[in-house]
């Protein structure tokens, strides 16, 4: 995904990058701290022991900050869901849940992340003026998904995809809304019901058996499901 744009200079050298972690290091904290209304660039920059003008160097305001900092629990999300999907093993009803519950974690110990999470805690159109930062995902997702595990290209998947992620997203701000270790039953739900979901959607794909989707096989061979009663094995 490209980012919001909101960076006043990009940081080329490592001692510039070390300074902009820095900001948006002390930005995540301080928002766990006093929320996001509180945070201002003369906060971060106290905070940091830094000057105004270091901060004003990288954003024009604390806005383009929180978007920043959107745009870098993104990228860091999206590590975690390639390296799941990497997994050579992994079947991809487990790769969802596992994704979940990396969101989970996320949340759980991420500074900042409950509150900014991936972009609609501070700008739903965060990386573009037309589509949601939830529809980007999903199509972001689906480029991962599709090579992988053998997920074919139809239109409406992207809808379907864009659902599932907004369940999870509900159910796991849900779980965190009065517990900061995240309520276990609305995060068990929200890993059941994302692949319940996405696997009733994908049984209705013509041409598919919904049993052979996962690439897993059956427990009992589709020709001994099919083999009228009392006939002999071959």
């Amino acid at each position: 995904m490209d980012d919001p744009g909101d960076l006043r200079r990009l940081p080329l050298q490592q001692r510039s990058a070390q300074r902009l972690d820095l900001i948006l290091d002390t930005a995540a904290t301080l928002i766990d701290e006093a929320g996001s209304v509180q945070l201002t660039p003369t906060l971060i920059a106290r905070s940091a022991g830094m000057s105004h003008a270091a901060i004003y160097r990288y954003f024009a305001d604390t806005p383009a900050i929180l978007r920043a900092l959107a745009a870098r629990n993104l990228e860091r999300y999206l590590a975690v869901v390639r390296e799941i999907i990497a997994d050579p093993d992994i079947l991809w009803q487990d790769a969802m849940r596992r994704i979940v519950d990396a969101y989970a974690e996320k949340l759980r110990s991420e500074p900042g992340f409950r509150w900014v999470r991936l972009g609609d805690g501070v700008d739903s159109h965060l990386f573009s003026s037309t589509a949601t930062n939830k529809h980007l995902l999903a199509i972001e997702s689906l480029g991962y998904f599709r090579p992988r595990f053998d997920v074919w290209d139809r239109p409406e998947l992207y809808e379907h995809v864009e659902v599932m992620l907004e369940i999870a997203d509900a159910l796991v701000s849900r779980a965190f809304l009065t517990d900061p270790q995240g309520d276990p039953f609305f995060i068990a739900e929200a890993r059941r019901l994302t692949v319940d979901y996405l696997e009733e959607f994908l049984a209705t794909v013509p041409g598919r058996e919904p049993e052979r989707i996962d690439g897993a096989g059956l427990d009992t061979p589709p020709a001994a499901a099919t083999r009228p009663a009392g006939s002999a094995a071959d």
